[in-house]
């Protein structure tokens, strides 16, 4: 290292006075006395290694700029450079400390002192030293105001060097930074000219600040490390004030993108802009880096052009803090601090080395603390440097035998004019600045949800998570303690989601509104898809036969809806408060719910989405869902929270930071203490420290509790019966108050945050209704008259979700009678729908309960319903049996009758006609007996069926006639459609086609618009016989089809069967004999499907049996199979008579030796296979 000359014509003497040779250039006392100073060092570079050094002076008073006549040569060796990169790998490997045994202690001292006094004596070790150390003298004097050293070069890595390292060389005294009045700082700028001594004028308080927590939520996971919560903290503590008038104001970007922080900057017009993260030198493209994000969160890489295109409209920005590793590092194409100034920011702070979490802190609460206080930016950046510089001694000191990195030296400041005060705290406070930072809460409404709306409080971070797993079609799933705000973030996120991605409907399923529950999810999700998707109408009620068919699984109801209504109709699904439907364990109650849920997980369509939100991680779901951990809120977004609120806005600062520690992030005891100070209520914060933390929410309520009057207790207490969001008019009715009285009283309520109103409902919170109880406030002699009332009030309502609350609202009231009653009427449906199995759970906790005999009968008999839908004829009428063993014997002559009624439809279903008709007409006596006209009507429609059987046809519609009449008088739609297929199938018997058709749309008409698919299947079955038979093949083969189609939707085994023997049977009649096969034998696979494989429809199976023979016989020619199946009709019919005319003519072709030999080859094969699976069983 080598100067040809230095500055050695221009000296400043300590009486004031430049010299130049023998001449005064000026005089300091006149010209700069009191002024804000800058000297200007400008680099220019002549050949490799050399370059030119300038030192400029001018103050903001006179303007005037004097420069010494001559510049001096000044020789950079490549070692310095060298040495500075050596120095900047060590500190990436480093924290704030390194313990022996990874580095010698020594080291980074060592290694800071040699590159200190290098940079030094290259660059201040000759007379451009000793002229700036006169300025430096006469600002320890006092007759400077303040000093700026300003270095300029083109010169990408000389102006990189880590210039801040000599600052104590520059001071006067021994081991000490230069006073607070000194800056050193670096620009783009050429000459001094173009600095201006002082910026822009300061203005009133608060100062405004953009806070952006820039951490990408797909960064590695080592680089996660950064604890920017805890700096964030430091800067909010500064922001608190005595009096209520915070000094800043910070507007916190959690994760921001781009576009976020132009958003931001453009509405509240910041002063300053801080963005705290991760940045990075990339040393292959020789480019400095921050580490941003994008719209989805992840990881963007901006340079500091890319960074400067969006602050260079936003003039408002006096200063940017970049508080992130490496920002100050790189050549000009790649320096993002130098890159930002050079879009004609004033002023931009970043890190010219790695810098620890706990400096970046240090440093950010002290220079904060400066500005806010009113100071310069000199002033506040040498505090915070010099507050480090302390920090570094003091470990030092106390810890001799760890490596201690300095990290004073590590922000550097770019600036491109003098920049004073940010504000003047003489001036009057501007509260409007502060109300435009801190708006209220807004929310916007739909017709099942509140959504938050654009000014949500934080879980930014989370909402990014959810936004990926969505970007990626996973389900997702909230979970957490209560009160922590799952079901709030989970609709904040739901309105953001929805509004970005064309507005698919949100659909909100929680105990008390549409349950979690699969009847419930299967009706919502079909009306949300009539409604937006406008369907066709058949096709509308294609997928509602699915729905009410009981035949149709759940799982199979479940795809047809997705199929057809999700593909169609793109929701967003969000089950909340899940931990209702399963166990802390995560285990679900119902195992089919469990399943359904696992199928719609598995088969949702893009683009639906689902979103759980739940207490306990979902154990049953944890390969289909994505569980995301819900925490406490962060400091900043409980800072976010008190201050965006009226009441907590107004607390004291202690108490405030008492709320901090107490509350621990939980929403919803913040939520409660808004409400204690709703009108003035009187709250002493101090009581909270006699509390456990995990008890303050209650500590809270109990204050809230105490602060109602006696009536708004009562109404309160009361009120909490209820569950989930409730009408007013259920209120109203358990409650016996009009809504006049009502109302004003939940308005109180709302305010002190102890319920939730909207449209007409009201919601207390499950916590909140807990403690109550736990308090004694609402005890179980109090719950049941109400739990009763609210029972009886849903069990009135026609929707399903309300007879399911009707039944737990009972179960509360221990009403077990009316709890019972409720319940079969859920079951009963149930099973009408084809929810076998639920059916099924809810008669055995009937049963379980054993609540009485007339209840353990009606659901043994219910439990016989559903054995006989299912076609388990044996299990039924074991059932019914036992039934009505029960109701003899406790004299239920209703019941009786009923269970005869079931039993002879048992036996009616399994050909014993005689039988059936003995126990339709017990049922029927009893009936006439008691007056049960709609039992009557039932008792004389089904033995109208056995008259018809038995040919008896006059008495047939004798019985259907009457119980036409008795189902008019009651009122029984349904039974009436019975009866007018009963007579249709009269008159067909005895080829009266014409009334035969107006029978069969009569009944039909009633069946479409019951929606009954069942007998819609019958009725079109029906018709196509007529058409048959007429010979309107066309018009029979449409009917046939559509029945199957229908019974296929609604899983009607039999009515497939019947279905595909017809069609066989038609194309049988038209010599289409293929089509007449593939249906034939499709139809007898079906049949063995059914309950015992018995045939209970003999005559239809012989039929169809020997129509196969005869179509392998004459069509194709293939004996084997013809006697196969004629073989089958000969021992089916052989009870009969003549069972030897369906072989007869094959024993003729073949002769008896070829006949006898496929017979016996036929039965050793059945043989075979009977011992087969008697083995296996």
């Amino acid at each position: 290292m080598t100067h040809q000359h230095n500055i050695n014509n221009g000296i400043i003497r300590a009486d004031g006075n430049v010299y130049i040779g023998d001449t005064i250039y000026y005089t300091i006392q006149q010209r700069f006395q009191d002024s804000h100073s800058v000297l200007f060092l400008r680099f220019e570079a002549t050949d490799a290694g050399h370059y030119m050094a300038r030192l400029s002076a001018k103050n903001a008073q006179s303007g005037i700029v004097d420069h010494y006549e001559q510049a001096v040569a000044v020789t950079i060796p490549p070692a310095l450079f060298e040495e500075v990169e050596a120095f900047q790998a060590m500190r990436r490997t480093m924290g704030g400390q390194i313990r022996i045994g990874t580095a010698p202690s020594a080291a980074p001292i060592q290694a800071e002192a040699a590159l200190t006094n290098l940079l030094h004596q290259t660059f201040f070790g000759g007379n451009v030293g000793a002229a700036i150390g006169q300025f430096m003298t006469l600002l320890q004097q006092g007759k400077l105001a303040e000093l700026l050293l300003v270095i300029s070069t083109d010169d990408d890595a000389l102006l990189q060097l880590p210039w801040e390292m000599v600052l104590a060389c520059l001071s006067t005294g021994a081991d000490a930074l230069p006073p607070n009045t000194f800056g050193l700082i670096r620009s783009h700028l050429a000459t001094l000219d173009a600095f201006a001594p002082q910026g822009q004028t300061n203005r009133n308080a608060p100062l405004k600040v953009l806070f952006v927590l820039a951490l990408p939520e797909n960064m590695p996971e080592h680089a996660k490390q950064l604890q920017l919560e805890n700096e964030l903290r430091q800067l909010i503590e500064v922001a608190q004030n005595p009096i209520n008038q915070p000094p800043l104001v910070i507007e916190i970007l959690d994760c921001a993108s781009l576009t976020d922080i132009t958003d931001a900057i453009t509405k509240r017009s910041h002063d300053i802009v801080h963005i705290s993260g991760h940045g990075a030198y990339q040393a292959d493209e020789q480019e400095g880096v921050l580490l941003l994000e994008d719209e989805d969160g992840n990881q963007l890489t901006v340079t500091g052009s890319q960074l400067g295109a969006v602050f260079s409209p936003l003039k408002s920005v006096k200063l940017l803090v970049i508080n992130a590793c490496e920002t100050a590092a790189g050549e000009a194409k790649g320096n993002v601090a130098r890159q930002l100034a050079e879009v004609g920011l004033p002023a931009v702070l970043a890190m010219r080395f790695s810098v620890s979490d706990d400096a970046a802190r240090q440093f950010a609460r002290q220079f904060y603390s400066s500005l806010a206080a009113g100071d310069s930016l000199t002033k506040a950046v040498y505090d915070a440097r010099q507050y480090l510089w302390q920090g570094t001694a003091r470990q030092r000191q106390v810890n001799p035998q760890a490596a201690i990195a300095a990290e004073w030296f590590t922000p550097v400041l770019f600036q491109n004019q003098g920049i004073g005060s940010l504000i003047n705290r003489q001036q009057s406070y501007d509260s409007k600045t502060h109300e435009a930072f801190y708006p209220p809460l807004t929310f916007r409404r739909s017709q099942h949800t509140r959504l938050i709306g654009e000014d949500f409080i934080g879980r930014k971070r989370i909402l990014i998570q959810l936004r990926q797993g969505f970007n990626q079609h996973k389900a997702m799933c909230l979970h957490g303690m209560g009160g922590l705000g799952k079901t709030t973030t989970a609709e904040a996120f739901a309105n953001h989601y929805r509004t970005h991605h064309g507005n698919p409907p949100v659909l909100l399923f929680r105990k008390g509104n549409h349950a979690i529950e699969e009847m419930s999810i299967l009706n919502r999700l079909v009306a949300v898809w009539k409604k937006r998707a406008n369907p066709d109408a058949d096709v509308m009620e294609e997928m509602e036969a699915v729905l009410k068919n009981p035949d149709v699984p759940t799982l199979e109801k479940l795809q047809a809806v997705i199929d057809t209504c999700l593909r169609a109709c793109p929701m967003l699904l969000l089950f909340d408060n899940a931990e209702d439907v399963h166990d802390e364990q995560g285990r679900f109650y119902s195992a089919d719910l469990c399943d359904f849920l696992r199928h719609l997980l598995c088969h949702l369509p893009k683009p639906s989405q689902i979103l759980f939100t739940t207490r306990y991680a979902i154990a049953d779901l944890h390969d289909d869902l994505t569980h995301l951990p819900l925490g406490q809120m962060t400091f900043a977004e409980q800072y976010r929270y008190i201050q965006a609120s009226e009441r907590l806005s107004r607390l004291p600062n202690a108490q405030q930071n008492l709320l901090y520690a107490r509350f621990d992030g939980l929403p919803r005891a913040f939520e409660f203490l808004e409400g204690i100070l709703t009108n003035s209520v009187a709250f002493d914060l101090d009581q909270l420290a006699e509390v456990e933390s995990r008890l303050m929410e209650n500590l809270l309520l109990g204050t809230l509790y105490n602060s109602l009057t006696d009536t708004e207790r009562a109404v309160f207490a009361h009120a909490s019966v209820l569950t989930g969001r409730v009408p007013v008019a259920a209120l109203v009715h358990v409650l016996e108050q009009p809504e006049a009285t009502l109302t004003p009283i939940l308005r109180v309520l709302q305010q002190k945050a102890l319920c939730f109103g909207h449209d007409d409902a009201v919601e207390i919170h499950t916590l909140t209704r807990a403690w109550l109880r736990q308090q004694g406030h609402l005890t179980p002699e109090d719950t049941k008259p109400l739990a009763y009332r609210a029972g009886q009030y849903y069990h009135a309502q026609p929707i399903w979700d309300d007879q399911l609350l009707a039944k737990d609202y009972y179960e509360q009231a221990e009403a077990w009678d009316d709890y019972a009653n409720s319940t079969l009427i859920i079951s009963d449906n149930f099973r009408k729908i084809g929810f076998n199995s639920k059916a099924k759970d809810l008669c055995e906790d009937l049963l379980r309960r054993n609540i009485s005999p007339h209840t353990n009968a009606n659901s043994i008999g219910l439990m016989g319903s559903i054995s006989l839908s299912t076609g388990r004829y044996d299990e039924a009428l074991e059932f019914f049996m036992k039934s009505l063993s029960i109701c003899i014997s406790i004299k239920d002559i209703r019941g009786e009758a009923e269970n005869y009624n079931n039993i002879g439809g048992v036996y009616n279903e399994t050909q014993r006609p005689s039988e059936a008709l003995f126990y339709f007409k017990k049922a029927l006596k009893i009936r006439r007996k008691i007056n049960d006209l709609r039992g009557l009507g039932s008792s004389l429609n089904n033995i109208s069926l056995i008259y018809f059987r038995q040919e008896r046809y006059d008495a047939a519609i004798s019985c259907v006639k009457e119980s036409l009449i008795l189902k008019k008088k009651v009122r029984d739609i349904s039974g009436k459609s019975v009866a007018y297929g009963n007579m249709a199938m009269l008159y067909l018997k005895q080829n009266k086609y014409g009334k035969a058709i107006y029978y069969c749309n009569k009944g039909l008409n009633i069946r479409l618009a019951l929606d009954e698919k069942n007998g819609i299947v019958s009725i079109l079955g029906m018709l196509g016989v007529i058409n048959e038979r007429l010979k309107q093949f066309d018009v029979a083969r449409s009917y046939y089809e559509d029945s199957y189609e229908i019974a296929v939707s609604i899983h009607n085994v039999p009515g497939k069967v019947h279905a595909l023997r017809a069609l066989g049977n038609l194309f049988y009649l038209q010599k289409n004999y293929d089509l007449a096969l593939s249906h034939y034998l499709e139809s007898m696979q079906l049949q063995k499907l059914t309950s015992n494989q018995k045939i209970y429809d003999l005559p239809s199976f012989l039929k169809t049996l020997t129509n196969i023979g005869f179509i392998y016989h004459k069509h194709f020619s293939n004996y084997m199979e013809a006697i196969r199946y004629k073989r089958q009709a000969v021992l089916l019919a052989s009870n009969i008579e003549d069972a030897a005319i369906y072989i007869g003519e094959i024993f003729e072709e073949i002769g008896q030796s070829r006949f006898d030999e496929i017979w016996t080859l036929i039965e050793n094969e059945e043989n075979a296979a009977r011992n087969t699976n008697s083995t296996s069983h």
